[in-house]
């Protein structure tokens, strides 16, 4: 069973200023206005029309500016701590979340897409680029170029590289893919791929990547109130090595992809095994690679893998 409107939010917001000490904030908006039927399970967003958006050092918080319309106070996902740094004024910002949970987000430039990560196909893609999926790969168009792919492949499309990390997967309610897509040029398309990585590692299938602060907890304060504390980051030099192992795990038999594990210095976890979400326990190791084995499911009748890096809420630096 899907969820109501009340659970989804379709957000954009533009940037009217440069970062500050690492942060932007802005006022995001409803990208297609509601019109209340004294109904909360569909005239409500998630955490309201118009909620506080702000981005750090590896952290999308987004705040409710009122009770009224809003099903939480605050929400909140990881992202890579790179993604603030790519940020312009003026550029606009997408965000998205599906009525299957899946969260998806597109920075647009001047109208081109700079980046985009997770369920692609439900955020705005800029003039030029277009994006389709369904169980079997993803399609993505770039004017009259097009190029077709499946779960753990990559390309190259004019501007854009892409990755994708899952295709359309089956079911109530199913998900939508997962996919990092990026400028060539700069660091934009890695930003893209490891944000990817983090909707991934932290949802899979059956968990969600979003975090939440019920009103009945009290009025939550924004990141401006409550910086994080120096000397902090997210992503570090053994979890980059992670990355890099679990790109090579795509498509392998489980034995041999635990024995590269193995050998790679690294440590194995399946968080999910034929569409069934094992519910690990969420604690952190920077060596740990998080297996999805999808054997027996009809979306991968070969058995492949998809493996993605641990993904931490904060590492502290060493």
């Amino acid at each position: 069973m899907v969820m109501p409107p009340c659970g989804t939010f379709d957000y954009v917001a533009t940037l009217c200023s440069e970062r500050r000490d690492g942060l932007v904030s802005v006022e995001a908006r409803m990208r297609e206005e509601v019109a209340p039927r004294g109904k909360p399970l569909t005239d409500n967003r998630l955490v309201g029309y118009a909620p506080r958006l702000e981005i750090s050092s590896g952290r999308v918080v987004l705040t409710a500016k009122a009770r009224e319309f809003s099903q939480v106070a605050q929400a909140s996902f990881e992202i890579d701590a790179d993604l603030v740094t790519l940020l312009r004024p003026e550029d606009r910002l997408h965000l998205v979340r599906t009525a299957t949970a899946d969260l998806a987000v597109s920075v647009l430039r001047r109208g081109d897409v700079v980046l985009a990560f997770g369920a692609i196909t439900q955020v705005p893609l800029g003039d030029a680029v277009s994006a389709t999926s369904n169980e079997r790969d993803v399609r993505i168009a770039v004017e009259s170029d097009a190029c077709t792919l499946r779960s753990g492949e990559a390309g190259v499309l004019g501007p854009l590289n892409v990755q994708v990390f899952r295709c359309v997967l089956p079911g109530m309610p199913g998900h939508f893919e997962c996919v990092g897509l990026g400028q060539a040029d700069g660091p934009a398309f890695q930003i893209a791929e490891r944000c990817a990585l983090f909707l991934v590692g932290r949802g899979g299938v059956g968990g969600d990547p979003i975090e939440m602060v019920d009103w009945a907890k009290g009025v939550p304060s924004t990141m401006s109130e409550r910086r994080r504390p120096p000397g902090v980051k997210v992503w570090n030099v053994d979890q980059s090595r992670a990355l890099a192992v679990a790109k090579t795990l795509v498509g392998l038999p489980e034995g041999d992809a635990r024995t590269r594990v193995t050998e790679a210095q690294c440590l194995w976890r399946v968080v999910e095994r034929d569409g069934e979400f094992l519910a690990p326990r969420r604690d952190f190791k920077a060596n740990r690679i998080n297996v999805l084995d999808h054997q027996r499911t009809r979306v991968h009748r070969r058995g492949v893998l998809t493996a993605a890096p641990d993904l931490p809420l904060c590492v502290n630096a060493q």
